[in-house]
């Protein structure tokens, strides 16, 4: 199994699109992810490196059924889970319905996030292989490095539907 992140870095947030799909190349999910931004995968304030990455489900009192993204460079436990707000994640990711402004500052939060979550683990199982990528670059003065995996793959992935 097969997910594919497309990200958008903005200055106090980054924003995803989320696409699994099966080995036919049918989708087979779609969700939102909210992280945080891009801040030189410093552990609890950055989103992670953009690369390709396995993730395994993941049970715990907290956060119960979600998912744990492996082999991050630098980073251990880095969870998909439930919640909201940024402020209630340490470069974790939030997958939900989407965006909603819940609270009054003005990052964008994510909604439905516990009902995503068990709806991507009944579609993706207790395994898959997560692709974060970047289509554009940031519109603000950070320095994002793009990923060298999809430098090259991107025009290969379309032509093989």
């Amino acid at each position: 199994m097969k997910a594919y992140q497309i990200r958008t870095y903005y200055p106090t947030h980054t924003q995803s699109v989320f696409t699994a799909v099966d080995d036919n190349h049918n989708i087979i999910f779609q969700c939102c992810i909210l992280e945080l931004p891009w801040k030189d995968n410093e552990r609890k304030i950055s989103c992670i490196p953009e690369g390709i990455y396995p993730v395994v489900e993941r049970r715990t009192d907290k956060f119960k059924r979600h998912y744990h993204i492996r082999n991050v460079p630098d980073r251990s436990f880095i969870l998909q889970h439930p919640g909201n707000f940024t402020s209630q994640i340490e470069g974790c990711q939030l997958p939900g319905e989407r965006f909603q402004h819940l609270n009054k500052d003005v990052i964008p939060d994510i909604i439905q996030t516990r009902s995503t979550l068990d709806r991507m683990l009944r579609a993706l199982g207790k395994e898959y292989t997560l692709y974060i990528t970047s289509f554009s670059q940031p519109a603000f003065p950070h320095q994002v490095s793009p990923s060298k995996f999809w430098a090259g793959q991107v025009v290969s992935l379309h032509a093989s539907k």
